[in-house]
């Protein structure tokens, strides 16, 4: 399986789609390791509308654009927000846990 980095500014969000990722058999990640050399995540869960989250996601974006991103949020999908971040999959929250479900395994499985 993979291990999926949660940026999520909400703890009790963070940790619910941490559970949602370890039940489905992946390590749920919620630090980035400093100055990483290689790909540190095999997937980005990310709330846009957080600033450090955001900023966060751009980083590695742009280090590690091979990287499927999920962006699950409040605000609808920009063009901005998809130019910059290109995600693979857009939630916007509410949103059933489902979905989340769904969006991991189909963007673990195109990274294959």
């Amino acid at each position: 399986m993979g291990s999926i980095l949660i940026l999520e500014p909400q703890p009790e969000v963070r940790e619910l789609w941490s559970r949602v990722a370890e039940r489905l058999g992946h390590e749920s990640v919620t630090e980035v390791p400093p100055n990483p050399e290689s790909a540190p995540v095999d997937v980005i869960v990310v709330e846009p509308d957080g600033q450090r989250s955001l900023a966060i996601a751009r980083a590695l974006h742009q280090q590690f654009p091979e990287i499927p991103l999920v962006c699950a949020s409040n605000v609808p999908l920009t063009p901005e927000l998809r130019r910059e971040l290109s995600p693979n999959v857009y939630l916007t929250k509410p949103f059933p846990l489902a979905a989340l479900e769904r969006a991991l395994a189909d963007v673990l499985g195109s990274a294959s």
